[in-house]
């Protein structure tokens, strides 16, 4: 009987190839991007996986909210926290480690200078992060000061090989340990590239020479990670995280802001897992580099789209082209067949079909990934050597199998034997039709809605990409590591001043700026300004705070990145009181340090002052200082336009900039002309300030252009997922227009007896085709509008959802002209035909 199936099965597609080609192409190619988009998911879920007990394993978060402000999210805790916190937690946590990294770090070999990055942490981290050692012993390496583990990909590129023990590394002072000579000691290897700490050197957190600002609960700037003990619950630990900030915080030393308010007021830790830290950022510099949530469901949605599809197209073809199996299946129950035999024999063809498109799709698949790692970076494979993935694909085929014949198996097999034979139109006419419409209107739907979604998401992020930036990014070169912390602790001044008065008179430079932060470079710092009530809007009584980021920058930089000045007016050194110098120690009783300050439009609205202009001389209390601490009053003299330095899913925040160039760690330097001229110009100054330490420098647009390739990336896998989408449901419609057409042949060939020209046959029918995609597009365009004005609203920097509205319109058009050009030629073509042929046998 299986055998009689099969050459059945075999017989059919082979007289049918035109609708056996539509229905295998089109599910090969449903399965390969399914698969695809599969892998891709697996892979954006798999971060940090792979470390030992994860799902044990957590960072400490942080928050900071003063009353009346928003808060500021960080990654990072003072360096006194993770101590406190093993004494606090003695049950609950098992290990802990605090990870700093210092930048890029200039590290010598032989004299060649290599800048990498080197990440300073605890004894415990290896305790924590199970690194595998090719070589040596990371434990070891964390138990002395003059030690350093590389990974693999580090030593060979340092050393030619892995065979790298006892090796020599010489490593500037930094604020984190003074110059020492490393010895390696271990060389492990990275378990997995999808991962937040693929870290390429550790060497031990020397907490004997931190800076003496960093013993201040003020000040986070460790990301620090614990492990926790097999009985104990996330929520458990986050409950008590209140009563150990109120025993160990004192927030009068921190900011006046704080008022009467209790630590756990103000502050807020909770734990994250280490698993889940790429998809949700939980800060602004998370964000960088990050996955979605949301975007992972976007795909399977689309997967899951591309797929049902291709199941439609098949049930619609089958469905269609039911009326000539009608007497296979009458002859078979007059026979004795029964139903159920019927019903597996059908489900079994369509099984079949799908096998077959999936050894195609297979193929697909094959090809088309090389071409999807070069465009995205990821590298992504199917692994046939494991049983889960043959498992996966029989899961696959026969699921699929089952959605796409198990319906048209039961229509086939519940003909009536008498009614058949009879009459082979009449059931199968009455039974199939309507539901084929149906299907066809429901996969026009689906590729509709998924157009406009896709067009608009990809509108949204060009425009969040090129939009709106505040500042001009064209012609801008950064020079990073301008600044030696150490030399400037010692009292020798920030090179980068000099280095920017010699780059000012290079020819094609027009201006330039320093400091301490760039856009799309990450790092942030915290002030909360606090508008006291004799200086507030109205019969305040309170304090009003704005809790703002801070850049400390110099009287040019505004100009360099051409940031508008909104009222007011910008820094200037003339103005003694514009410069904010490091101040070590406090004003004497009695007084207190006044100074300017600018901000931003964003700053402006959280200090509830009505407008720019109304900011103007207002006056702010702030800390300042080397160490933070030190409080003095600045004048508000100027508000400059909000700025986008930061990820384009968050909102502009408030911010406040200091006029210390003593801390601009990046020249930014505007310039004109040919970019590689200027770079050359700027690489020979550098040797006499900075000797062999190697110059590093960036483009302005590219960093923007690294900024928003995700999303860009992103948006162009939606766009191609949905082009593929709409056109499977085309070729579906070929298929179905093609039979219809068929059907038609002597209606058409009675037509043009009676006088119909040509024209007049191909506009019924293609009115007829038209009607289903019609009724797509008006069902479509209110689901869309709706959910994509809901996904809109996650930009801060958003294009007017008007736009959907012409947008609809638009890949309305588009999807008529895609049936028409999909059916036209069929159409044309049986309408030329000579009615004697459509009526020969009549």
């Amino acid at each position: 009987m299986f055998k009689n199936y099969l050459v059945t099965a075999f017989n059919n597609l082979f007289k049918n190839k035109l609708y056996s080609a539509i229905n295998i192409v089109g599910l090969a190619v449903g399965l390969a991007a399914c698969i695809l988009i599969a892998l891709y998911v697996q892979d954006e879920l798999s971060y940090d996986k792979h470390w030992d007990n994860a799902e044990r394993i957590f960072r400490i978060n942080n928050e900071i909210t003063y009353p009346g402000s928003d808060g500021i999210r960080t990654p990072s805790t003072p360096l006194a926290a993770l101590p406190a916190l093993k004494s606090f937690f003695s049950e609950e946590i098992v290990v802990g480690s605090r990870i700093r990294a210092v930048g890029t770090t200039d590290m010598s070999i032989n004299n060649e200078v290599y800048p990498e990055l080197l990440a300073f942490v605890d004894r415990e981290f290896a305790d924590i992060f199970k690194v595998e050692a090719i070589s040596g012993s990371v434990e070891a390496t964390l138990d002395g000061l003059n030690n350093i583990a590389l990974s693999e990909e580090l030593a060979t590129k340092f050393f030619g090989s892995t065979d790298a023990i006892g090796e020599i590394i010489s490593v500037p002072p930094s604020y984190m340990a003074p110059a020492r000579d490393y010895r390696v000691t271990a060389i492990y290897r990275v378990a997995n590239e999808n991962s937040r700490l693929s870290i390429p050197a550790l060497a031990l957190l020397d907490e004997d020479n931190m800076p003496e600002d960093w013993q201040s609960w003020d000040n986070s700037v460790f990301v620090t990670y614990i492990k926790l003990a097999d009985n104990v619950s996330v929520e458990q630990v986050n409950g008590r995280f209140s009563e150990f900030l109120d025993l160990h915080v004192n927030l009068s030393s921190i900011s006046s802001a704080a008022g009467d308010y209790a630590p756990s007021d103000i502050m807020n830790y909770r734990l994250q897992p280490v698993t889940d830290l790429y998809l949700d950022p939980w800060s602004e510099s998370d964000k960088q580099n990050s996955g979605s949530r949301i975007v992972n469901l976007i795909f399977i949605a689309i997967a899951g789209v591309v797929l049902a599809i291709g199941c439609l197209n098949f049930s619609v073809l089958t469905l269609a082209r039911s009326t000539k199996r009608e007497r296979e299946v009458a002859i078979r129950k007059v026979l004795g067949a029964k139903r159920s035999s019927l019903l597996i024999q059908f489900v079994g063809e369509a099984i079949l079909i799908v096998l077959l498109a999936s050894i195609l799709g297979l193929v697909l698949l094959e090809l088309v990934m090389p071409v999807y790692a070069n465009y995205t970076g990821k590298i992504l494979s199917l692994d046939y050597s494991l049983p889960s993935t043959y498992l996966s694909l029989a899961a696959l085929v026969l699921t699929t199998g089952a959605l796409g014949g198990l319906y048209p198996a039961a229509v086939l097999s519940g003909f009536k034997p008498l009614k058949s034979l009879g009459n082979s139109h009449t059931v199968s006419s009455a039974r199939g039709y309507s539901l084929k419409d149906i299907l066809v209107v429901l996969q026009f739907t689906i590729s509709v809605s998924l157009i406009v979604a896709t067009a608009f998401v990809y509108l949204q992020s060009r425009f969040a990409s090129s939009n709106n930036l505040g500042f001009n990014p064209n012609n801008l070169m950064v020079v990073q590591g301008v600044l030696n912390l150490p030399e400037l602790q010692q009292g020798l001044g920030n090179k980068g001043i000099v280095l920017q008065q010699q780059v000012n008179s290079i020819e094609g430079v027009s201006g330039s700026g320093l400091s301490m932060l760039i856009p799309g470079a990450g790092g942030s710092f915290s002030r909360q300004l606090i508008l006291q009530p004799e200086f507030g809007v109205g019969n305040t009584t309170t304090n009003i705070v704005a809790t703002t980021r801070l850049n400390f920058i110099d009287a040019d930089f505004f100009d360099a990145y051409e940031i508008s000045i909104i009222a007011g007016r910008s820094y200037d050194e003339a103005f003694q009181q514009d410069h904010i110098p490091l101040i070590a120690q406090a004003a004497p009783t009695g007084q207190s340090y006044s100074f300017n300050l600018v901000i931003n439009e964003s700053a402006v609205q959280e200090l509830g002052l009505s407008s720019p202009e109304d900011a103007i001389g207002r006056v702010v209390r702030t800390n300042v200082g080397a160490i933070g601490t030190i409080m003095a009053d600045l004048t508000i003299v100027g508000v400059v336009a909000d700025s986008r330095f930061h990820y384009v899913r968050t909102e502009i925040p408030p911010e406040a900039y200091f006029l210390t160039p003593e801390l601009g760690a990046n020249l930014t330097v505007r310039f004109q002309g040919n970019p590689q001229d200027i770079l050359n110009s700027v690489a020979q100054l550098w040797p006499s300030l900075y000797g062999d330490t190697p110059i590093r420098t960036l483009f302005m647009d590219q960093i923007m252009d690294d900024q928003f390739a995700d999303v860009q990336t992103q948006g162009s896998m939606l766009a191609g997922f949905s082009l593929l989408a709409v056109m499977l449901a085309c070729l579906g419609l070929l298929g179905m227009s093609t039979f219809v057409i068929e059907r038609r042949t002597k209606e058409i060939g009675l037509r043009k007896v009676m006088g119909a020209k040509v024209k007049d046959v191909v506009r019924l029918l293609l009115w007829q085709f038209s009607m289903p995609v019609l009724i797509a597009n008006v069902i479509a365009w209110p689901f869309t509008v709706f959910f994509m004005i809901r996904w809109l609203e996650g930009f801060s920097n958003r294009i007017d959802s008007i736009w959907l509205l012409p947008l609809c319109l638009a890949v309305g058009v588009l999807s008529l002209i895609f049936m028409w050009i999909t059916v036209a030629g069929n159409t044309t073509r049986i309408a030329r035909r000579s009615p004697i042929h459509a009526l020969r046998y009549e």
